[in-house]
């Protein structure tokens, strides 16, 4: 709730209260059979009328404030629950990226390691479905600058893996990124991912 909801709140429940315990006080009711025709029941009624009256505006006034605050926090509560969410989805696909960057940036920087056909393709599907889901992210939707910055570079870090396992066959693939230029090409993937994973982490610890 705001300063000025509050300041709201407050003030029509203190004169609400203010009003109901200032009718419960003996002086009041003194003070109101000393008033002209209080001997009058139309006189009476319309002295009661106007109280309730007044009593009706301000629990009307305080009604409405609570509500807004309520609809306000759980329009607070929802967002945070929907940033939460895609906090979440964000780290999970950045985590699986950067997995699957540092088995390539291992497989590439260690003759020894040698990768079949099955291997080549399902590491070329998971960078490939993993980057369509992300593109599929609008950053206008990312709950923080960090959050945008994050989607944005992985992005860019998983297009360029692609572009490098593209067109390379499991037999050609040791020779070609077995070379210094191409083994450290892979380990930088490999570590800008293991950062972006680790921003994504922070962001949605702190959505918790």
């Amino acid at each position: 709730m705001h300063q000025g909801e509050r300041f709201i709140t407050g003030m029509a429940w203190a004169m609400l209260l203010g009003i109901i315990l200032l009718c419960s006080q003996e002086p009041f009711a003194d003070w109101l059979h000393s008033l002209p025709y209080q001997d009058k029941p139309e006189a009476q009624a319309a002295w009661v009328q106007a109280v309730g009256s007044v009593l009706a505006i301000f629990a009307a006034v305080a009604i409405a404030a609570w509500q807004h605050w309520a609809d306000r926090r759980n329009q607070e509560l929802a967002q945070r629950n929907e940033d939460l969410r895609l906090a979440d989805i964000m780290r999970h696909l950045v985590q699986t990226s950067a997995l699957a960057l540092a088995g390539i940036a291992k497989a590439r920087t260690d003759p020894n390691i040698y990768w079949t056909d099955e291997d080549h393709a399902s590491i070329q599907r998971t960078l490939r479905e993993v980057l369509k889901a992300l593109q599929g992210i609008p950053v206008a939707n990312v709950p923080s600058i960090l959050s945008a910055f994050v989607l944005t570079r992985a992005r860019i870090s998983l297009e360029e893996a692609c572009e490098l396992c593209v067109g390379f066959k499991p037999e050609t693939m040791l020779a070609r990124y077995g070379s210094e230029y191409a083994g450290a090409a892979w380990v930088k993937l490999r570590d800008d991912m293991n950062s972006f994973a680790q921003m994504a982490i922070a962001e949605r610890d702190r959505f918790r």
